[in-house]
């Protein structure tokens, strides 16, 4: 009898080590589910972060904000080509003119842009392209006829 209760109390006694086990497994895979979850919003709030410098001037502005964003985007795109970042490109539009300067990314023609900028003129500007990670990286500025 003796016997018997003893291996029965080995038996607990590894069934419970086998439950302690099996808790730290799930603890261990849970912690590396948060991980993930944690590198994924960080690299969303980079993402956020970023594009937030340029969606301020979404939709209709003045010239003189047409002439800061311009600032913001020479100013990325200088400092992007130093690092290896986003680089966001700009095309302008003029419909009064009916002119148009393609697709630039340069920081030196973005700044001589910005000095053409007319600041009581009402511009739209659209930022409908983003690269696969999500940042915009296209910036159309269209000047309003009105």
């Amino acid at each position: 009898m003796e016997n018997a209760s003893k291996a029965l109390l080995i038996a607990g006694a590894v069934l419970i080590v086998i439950v302690l086990i099996s808790i730290g497994m799930m603890i261990v895979q849970q912690s590396q589910g948060i991980g993930d979850q944690v590198a994924e919003i960080s690299g969303n709030q980079a993402t956020t972060s970023f594009n937030s410098t340029f969606t301020k001037y979404q939709g209709s502005q003045k010239g003189s904000s047409i002439k800061t964003l311009l600032e913001e985007v020479s100013t990325n795109n200088a400092t992007a080509l130093k690092t290896s970042q986003h680089i966001v490109s700009v095309t302008i539009e003029d419909k009064v003119g009916n002119s148009s300067i393609n697709a630039t990314t340069d920081s030196k023609t973005l700044t001589q842009i910005a000095a053409t900028i007319v600041t009581s003129a009402r511009y739209d500007v659209v930022m409908d392209e983003k690269d696969e990670e999500g940042y915009i990286n296209s910036i159309v500025i269209t000047r309003n006829s009105k």
